[in-house]
């Protein structure tokens, strides 16, 4: 377990600070973190994988504090949103690097590492240099070399900036099977701007403001109560509908309107409304959701979230909703 209590830190020369923070990531947890430009998000990676130390506050790892032990001796793997491989090596050397570092067998060492390679899909890469590998193709890599460290931690800083949707949803389906398999049963925090990447792989959510975490909520709560939550205002692609796209609800005069997971329906009942419909790309299930990624008519792409399990053996999906249980964004909690 990873914990955090009363952890600050400042920047010298400037206003910028955070603290004090506290939260706990269990085994096979995933924890995502939210917030604004210059909240502090990426600063809590780097104090919790040692490239900062802390003015104050404990950072503990399975009951023992690493606040003040150097980077190379805290268990923690991250995967960075350049991915950080190093490009005058292959694919395979970039892996076998942790085993390097801790020493033993060379012949076990690569035949872990192929291991690990196979187990993100990229052991046919295993002599290719890494320049010529896709922003997709780079960040399995990247986290095949985090998994060969072993860490009691993992740490994903924005891991899909530069990769376009399609290979965001194969890293859903390869996150999926890493966990299912226990091959990543660590904490995991995950820091990204991507409500869809938030949203799907995430156990809990925690929304950061100026440097102090305000909200810390479950999927599950996030998702079913809007009105308690303002990080559902941030993530507002996951369940949210531009209102101009559906006439009968013009009068809420908002931007968005927003669908709880449990409302959300794929037949047509009395009193509901039509609310997308669309190109059925993609369907995930996790953490007891199924996450529907629909293509409308004008090429947006929309995340459905639901507890209901969509339509199978079709392509073309409608959603409904009954006409009471739509909420307009605007009333919801907003920090600003």
């Amino acid at each position: 377990m990873l914990e955090l209590h009363g952890v600050e830190f400042s920047y010298p020369d400037t206003d910028k600070s955070i603290g004090p923070i506290g939260f706990s990531i269990r085994k096979g947890e995933v924890l995502s973190i939210i917030g604004g430009n210059g909240a502090g998000k990426s600063t809590i990676v780097k104090l919790i994988g040692g490239h900062l130390l802390p003015l104050s506050g404990k950072i503990s790892l399975n009951g023992k504090s690493i606040e003040n032990l150097p980077a190379r001796k805290r268990s923690v793997a991250t995967v960075f949103q350049s991915h950080a491989l190093f490009p005058n090596m292959t694919v395979l050397h970039n892996v076998l690097l942790p085993f390097k570092v801790r020493g033993g067998s060379l012949k076990h060492a690569e035949k872990k590492a192929m291991e690990i390679l196979d187990s993100v899909g990229m052991c046919n890469f295993r002599d290719s240099d890494v320049a010529s590998l896709s922003g997709g193709e780079s960040q399995r890599v990247a986290l095949a070399r985090a998994l060969a460290c072993e860490p009691d931690v993992l740490l994903l800083d924005e891991p899909m900036s530069s990769v376009d949707r399609e290979r965001r949803i194969e890293f859903f389906e390869l996150f999926y099977k890493l966990k299912k398999s226990g091959q990543l049963d660590c904490p995991v925090l995950l820091i990204s701007h991507d409500p869809e990447l938030v949203l799907a792989l995430s156990d809990r959510i925690a929304y950061l403001h100026e440097g102090k975490i305000i909200e810390n909520n479950s999927v599950l709560e996030t998702i079913k109560n809007p009105s308690f939550s303002s990080s559902i205002t941030f993530l507002k692609l996951g369940n949210s509908i531009p209102s101009n796209k559906i006439e009968a609800i013009t009068n809420h005069h908002s931007e968005f309107i927003f669908i709880a997971s449990s409302d959300v329906m794929y037949i047509e009942d009395i009193d509901t409304l039509k609310v997308i419909e669309g190109q059925l790309l993609k369907v995930a299930y996790y953490n007891e959701f199924f996450y529907c990624f629909i293509m409308s008519k004008d090429e947006r792409v929309t995340l459905i979230i639901s507890k209901n399990e969509p339509p199978k053996n079709t392509d073309f999906v409608s959603v409904y909703v009954a006409k009471q249980q739509i909420r307009p964004l605007k009333n919801l909690n907003r920090v600003t």
